[in-house]
Order: C-alpha cells, then structure tokens, then sequence
C-alpha cells in the first residue's frame, strides 16, 4: 500500500515537472476548456497536447467529461496535496528566514536611530531664504561660524543629487579645517541631504547629514539628522549642531 502510494506520488511530480503541462493547468484553473481550447494556446501540435492531457489524466489533474462532440477538460487539484505537503518544511525554512531577516533589519534601524544625532530649530524665514542660506557659498560664508573660534572662509557647492561639495576656513587655534562631501537628495527648498567627512575627526568615516525643513505661514522648522557614525567618539565630537542651528537662525532672521 505504501508502495502504490509512493509511486502515485512521483507520478505527480513527474506530471508537473513538464512547463507544458504546467501552462495546461494554470489554463484550467477556474474554469473548463475544450480540447481544442487548450491546444490553441500552444505552438506544439494537437496531438502533442492530447499527449500531455493524459498524462495530467493518469494522475488525476485533469478530468474530462463529453459535451457532444467536445471532451471539456476540468482542473483536479486534490493530487497536488501531495506537493503542498513537499513544501511545508520549506515553507517553514522560508518564515524563519524572512523573520531572521526581519529582525536584522529592525535592529539595523534602531543602532542607526540611536547613533543618529537629531536637532531642531524654529525659524521666522522662508524655507526657500533657509535652504538657500545652507547651499549657496556666498551665504554659507557669512554665517557658518563665529568669528576667533570657527570661521568658514570658502565653499565649493554643485548643487545637484551626486554633485560634491566642499568647505574650509579656520578652527580652534588657527588650525585650518576641511569638511567635504557628496549630495545625495536635493529637494528645494524641502529636502537637503548630503555626506559629511571632516578632517579634523581622524576616527571619521563618511557619514549622513539631512536638513528637512517644513514652513508654515512663514516660519519653518529645521530639522537636522546627522547619522552613520561608527564610532562614540566620532559621534562625541560632532555636538556642535545646536551651535550652528543657531547661527543659521541668526542669519536668516536678521
């Protein structure tokens, strides 16, 4: 009996490991078709799908019936119980990893929330006044930084997704200082996102800076995301945003 059982079995898959046939069971899926229907969707000859009609016969997949001089084909699925139970334990593979997968991925984001650095600032300006004030160099000049302690005496800005950009000027000391990278989202005057690598961080890796500015009846609020830091000391030394918030708030309101 487990014999006979066995071999009703492959013959299933063996029935279905044709493409042909396959096509020919996903024609019949809801609905009944002639043979000559079937036979009309396929560049193989009549006789060579008569042919594959009753191998899907033999094992119960398609049944037939006479409606005059036309034999209807109907779609069985019962057999195919058999592959269903095939798959159960790869089903149960595929959860574990997609749930493995899942909670990689929420880890991910949650490392990448905690390491991120998150200011605000609420602005009496246009967001159009503000985003042109963080992108175009002559602006940037005037107010990114305070004189004697931090001054930014040139930037180079391509203002574009993938152009680059540059600043330099004087830090603590009279150490001069470099700050560059890439664009990477350019939404005037919502959205500006671009890489950040500093010279003066020897620990420093590229890292992500995000401006989202959102007005509403003339006063905007700027949000600053700096993320991607792969260091708590690298992270320590990038607390001056409040700082400069706050000089991008003196110049735009003045």
């Amino acid at each position: 009996m487990a014999t006979l059982r066995r071999k009703r079995n492959e013959a299933v898959f063996r029935a279905i490991a044709d493409p042909t046939r396959r096509e020919i069971l996903a024609l019949l899926r809801g609905r009944r078709l002639t043979v000559n229907d079937i036979a009309g969707n396929f560049r193989s000859s009549r006789p060579a799908i008569s042919k594959h009609l009753r191998l899907l016969r033999s094992v119960g997949l398609v049944r037939t019936e006479r409606a005059g001089t036309a034999r209807i084909c109907r779609l069985d699925p019962e057999p195919l119980r058999v592959v269903d139970a095939w798959l159960k334990d790869y089903r149960q593979f595929w959860r574990e990893s997609l749930q493995s997968l899942k909670d990689y991925m929420e880890d991910e984001a949650m490392n990448a929330t905690i390491d991120a650095i998150i200011e605000q600032v609420t602005i009496n300006a246009s967001a159009e006044s503000i985003f042109a004030a963080l992108t175009d160099p002559a602006q940037r000049v005037k107010w990114w930084g305070l004189k004697g302690r931090f001054e930014t005496e040139h930037m180079e800005s391509d203002l574009r997704a993938g152009g680059r950009w540059m600043m330099r000027g004087t830090g603590m000391g009279g150490k001069p200082f470099k700050v560059h990278g890439v664009y990477r989202t350019v939404d005037r005057p919502r959205l500006l996102s671009f890489t950040w690598l500093p010279d003066w961080d020897e620990e420093a890796t590229e890292t992500l800076v995000q401006f989202d500015l959102d007005e509403r009846g003339g006063v905007t609020t700027v949000r600053l995301t700096h993320s991607g830091f792969k260091s708590q000391g690298s992270r320590t030394r990038h607390q001056g945003w409040p700082q400069i918030l706050s000089w991008l708030k003196g110049y735009a309101e003045r």
